[in-house]
């Protein structure tokens, strides 16, 4: 799409590193339900939720693998 556009050469770099998604489980929870249109979201799953994320609490917070990617180009002259 860049290059049909004009632009090159297109380089894309994948970078993955540590994401923080709040200061503990329960910050990453309300973090996460937040996003979405206002729907309630039962304590069953609230709870579970935190259980999954408490594993991945850090003294830094809670830090799950990220990636993206980082795509590069010039317009032609």
């Amino acid at each position: 799409m860049l290059e049909g556009a004009g632009f090159g050469p297109v380089g894309i770099t994948a970078v993955h590193a540590p994401a923080c998604w709040g200061r503990d489980a329960g910050d990453a929870v309300d973090f996460y339900v937040s996003r979405g249109p206002g729907a309630e979201v039962p304590e069953e799953t609230l709870s579970a939720m935190r259980d999954v994320l408490r594993p991945y609490e850090t003294d830094r917070g809670v830090l799950l693998n990220a990636g993206v990617w980082v795509v590069t180009a010039r317009r032609a002259s």
